[in-house]
């Protein structure tokens, strides 16, 4: 065995050489068992709930054009993006909220709702996957949330078109479970 120091752009690093060849460990250490992820029972109906709360506040703000509370929706600070069908991603929440106030402002914006929701999370982290309602048709998106002290915050919004849930259970080609529709309004 000898000891080893080399010296590269002024960091000095010292170890051991072994003069013998390498060893193989396999069959001689015991292997330690996958990780297994946190259980999704760690995301609790109380936070189950709150993330939806904070799903249809996003889509209350969007139909009522209450850029305010879209803006409160919004985490303040952090990683956030948003994509627009048919958009470029949006990644600074400045160009975000600008693009949903223009949304807003514009005269034939959509009322959208949403139905369907399918919630996921792990403490500080929930997806809300819907489909957006729309009277020209119907998009999914998938709307990110984190935890911060004041509540769930949105970090992400992406979507997109899809066939009407009518069309898609007839490229099913039969019976499957499906979201329901709202009433007419």
């Amino acid at each position: 065995m000898d000891i080893v120091v080399s010296a590269v752009g002024g960091l000095f690093s010292v170890g051991l050489c072994l003069a013998t060849q390498p060893r193989s460990f396999e069959g001689r250490m015991p292997r330690r068992p996958p990780r297994l992820p946190p259980l999704l029972a760690e995301f609790d109906d109380d936070e189950r709930d709150a993330v939806l709360g904070a799903n249809r506040a996003f889509y209350r703000a969007f139909s009522d054009r209450d850029f305010e509370a879209m803006d409160r929706i919004w985490a303040a600070s952090g990683a956030v993006i948003c994509l627009h069908p048919g958009q470029s991603p949006l990644i600074d929440r400045a160009e975000i909220m600008a693009s949903w106030r223009a949304i807003m402002n514009h005269p034939k914006a959509p009322r959208v709702h949403c139905v369907g929701e399918w919630v996921t999370g792990r403490p500080g982290l929930a997806l809300v996957v819907c489909r957006e309602i729309l009277p020209q048709g119907q998009l999914m998106a998938t709307n990110s949330f984190t935890r911060q002290n004041d509540g769930w915050r949105m970090i992400g919004h992406h979507s997109g078109p899809v066939p009407s849930i009518e069309v898609a259970q007839a490229s099913w080609g039969g019976e499957r479970k499906s979201m329901e529709l709202p009433a007419s309004s």
